[in-house]
């Protein structure tokens, strides 16, 4: 079992703000020294009294730069997780560093999943708010699976196809045995549109319906198919091509 930090704030929090420009062009010894302060701040003290810029620090290894964490820690974590692997080289990470903050957001992602609070949906909005920020902004649609409890709280997530959607691409099989594997009670299944408008195609309905019914017989009903646009979204529940949930 880990330690119990100390629940006081680091002295260390942003300690490069204004202070390290990004053409300050720091030295070895102080970039060594500052790395050193930022593996002590991670060490000591409580998560939310550590500087994003340590943890940065702390995650890519001694050869990244203290400026370079600054500016990602300024552009926040939401915009990193967008950003591609030829846009994180173009910053200045190496190859390396790319492959550690993937690996961090994807520990992140399970830990999440398997090791958090569990979200509860009961609407159509709160299936909405739970996946638009993966969904959008794909360039591709992206098919994307939420498996529920009794108690309409996620078991589990995933993105279980990309490409476009269409009945010989979208088989009940795949679905539900994500469902089953996962001891699914009911699933919300939803996609995007890159378009950008949500308005449901003929195909959207007939494999909307084509789940439904497939989901009635194994007794893992499906709540809701969502279309997510850019700002809009549509419910099929809400249309009553399926019950609401």
């Amino acid at each position: 079992m880990l330690e119990k930090k100390e629940r006081r704030e680091s002295p260390l929090r942003n300690t490069t703000e204004g202070v390290f420009p990004s053409n300050c062009g720091l030295g070895a010894n102080m970039t060594k020294k500052y790395i050193s302060m930022a593996r002590e701040a991670v060490e000591k003290y409580q998560p939310e009294h550590v500087d994003l810029q340590h943890v940065l620090c702390v995650l890519f290894g001694g050869n990244i730069s203290p400026e370079l964490c600054g500016r990602l820690a300024a552009m926040g974590l939401r915009e990193i997780e967008k950003m591609s692997v030829s846009e994180l080289r173009e910053l200045g990470l190496k190859p390396t560093q790319i492959t550690r903050l993937q690996a961090a957001f994807i520990f992140a992602s399970r830990w999440a999943e398997n090791g958090g609070k569990k979200t509860a949906i009961r609407s159509p909005e709160d299936a909405y708010m739970h996946i638009s920020g993966k969904l959008k902004n794909k360039t591709q649609e992206h098919i994307y699976l939420l498996c529920l409890d009794t108690k309409k709280q996620i078991v589990h997530e995933r993105t279980v196809f990309v490409g476009s959607l269409n009945t010989s691409i979208v088989h009940p099989r795949e679905i539900f045995g994500v469902a089953i594997k996962n001891s699914a009670d009911s699933i919300i299944m939803a996609h995007n549109h890159p378009s950008g408008d949500p308005t449901p195609s003929r195909e959207d309905i007939e494999i909307t319906l084509r789940l439904w019914e497939v989901g009635e017989k194994l007794q893992i009903r499906l709540l809701d198919h969502l279309i997510i646009g850019d700002p809009d979204y549509i419910s099929l529940a809400d249309r009553g091509v399926i019950p609401l949930i």
